[in-house]
């Protein structure tokens, strides 16, 4: 799987075409920190890698290049619950 290293929940945020200038990347609190943990996808079967690691990529860029407040807050509880349901709709 493509992806830096951030830890388990690693992905390359920074990657892609970008039409736009990207300003410097966030600095995570602690708090925002241990909600990206949740999107980690190297524990699951390499199936279930595939979808989790795109929403993990999402999730980073969104954490680094969005400002800090409760719609970033929102979108990421929001989107981890769409991961988990994109990957219980992959099981057999």
């Amino acid at each position: 799987m493509p992806g830096g290293d951030r830890g388990d929940a690693g992905a390359d945020w920074r990657g892609g075409d970008v039409s736009e200038e990207v300003q410097e990347p966030n600095v995570l609190d602690p708090s925002m920190e241990a909600m990206l943990k949740f999107f980690a996808y190297r524990h699951l079967p390499a199936s279930l890698q595939n979808i989790s690691f795109h929403i993990c990529e999402l999730a980073h860029r969104m954490a680094y290049t969005l400002p800090p407040g409760p719609e970033l807050n929102a979108g990421l509880r929001k989107l981890l619950e769409a991961k988990d349901c994109f990957v219980r709709a992959a099981l057999p």
